[in-house]
């Protein structure tokens, strides 16, 4: 079998590459091996099923803030290989996110790595307009790579009307923590927001009732996650009865009522 395509951790402990011996997941699979206290290299380790795909994952670049960059034909993409990103946690790597356009086509895009600052880097394609079939690609990082997700939505009646300066509250199921914004002149909110986790989205204005709990889950591949708090014209003190027939209780209809303070 293979092994390839190497890439070390800035501190040398760690060995990420490319291999498709037995007993992977998929075709190409990438896998880490540790330096061990004698020099010699510790016996390779799967990077488990967040990462690798029954398909093949290849050209793993670690960065120095833990952040794995790789290609991939197995996870959803554009098409061919796309560059894929991975945030290293505790637990291990996390859910992948695509790169998007213009890093990725639907050609083969792979073998991305990147400066310290993470300002510029090169990568290779086989895209339309290309000289030959792979070739070398420069590139400057116009925006930070971020795994934060963004909760957005609007605040409205039950007729659809905008309704600025409510307040939106966001509940966090796993840190129990809750953050609160006003809603803007145009009912508009946003929050930020880690990946793959749940939360729980309310809304309450004066003089309407609080709004249901909307359930929502950053374990998913979009980027943006739209929510809208719907609140109700709150009625005040109401009063609820129902007639009857003194005797035998049955409902009468037609009955005029007063109401005296």
């Amino acid at each position: 079998y293979s092994i390839g395509q190497p890439s070390l951790s800035p501190d040398g402990n760690t060995l990420y590459f490319t291999s498709n011996m037995p007993g992977g997941i998929g075709g190409t699979d990438i896998y880490k091996s540790s330096k061990q206290k004698d020099g010699t290299w510790g016996k390779p380790e799967n990077l488990g099923s967040n990462v690798n795909t029954e398909g093949n994952e290849m050209f793993p670049f670690i960065h120095q803030n833990g952040i794995l960059f790789f290609a991939s034909d197995g996870h959803v993409g554009l098409g061919g290989l796309d560059i894929f990103m991975s945030q290293l946690k505790p637990s291990g790597f996390g859910r992948p996110a695509n790169l998007g356009a213009p890093m990725n086509t639907n050609k083969d895009d792979f073998a991305l790595i990147l400066d310290k600052e993470m300002n510029t880097g090169f990568m290779c394609s086989n895209r339309t307009g290309g000289k030959g079939n792979d070739d070398l690609y420069a590139f400057k990082v116009l925006k930070p790579f971020t795994f934060k997700k963004l909760i957005k939505g609007t605040a409205k009646d039950k007729d659809g009307n905008i309704l600025p300066d409510a307040v939106v509250k966001l509940y966090d199921e796993d840190t129990k923590q809750t953050i609160s914004v006003i809603s803007a002149e145009d009912g508009s909110y946003s929050f930020n927001v880690d990946e793959d986790k749940n939360f729980i989205l309310k809304g309450k204005k004066t003089h309407y009732l609080d709004s249901k709990e909307n359930k929502l889950t950053s374990f998913c591949f979009e980027d943006v996650i739209i929510s809208d708090v719907i609140l109700e014209k709150n009625p005040g003190l109401s009063l609820y009865c129902i007639v009857t027939d003194k005797v035998t209780s049955t409902p009468l209809k037609d009955v005029r009522i007063s109401l005296h303070n």
